[in-house]
């Protein structure tokens, strides 16, 4: 593999750690994962 720039590997690391953010529910980059997941959710419930 041919060297690469070092902005090449920050922005993929940094690509890699907001990944790894979404994973974690607790994140502000997951609020959006959550809020999709509850109205997945919601189509379902009757109350």
């Amino acid at each position: 593999m041919a060297k690469r720039g070092a902005r090449a590997t920050a922005k993929r690391k940094a690509r890699i750690k907001r990944s790894r953010q979404q994973q974690n529910p607790g994140s502000k980059l997951a609020r959006r994962r959550k809020l999709k997941k509850k109205m997945r959710n919601k189509k379902h419930s009757r109350g």
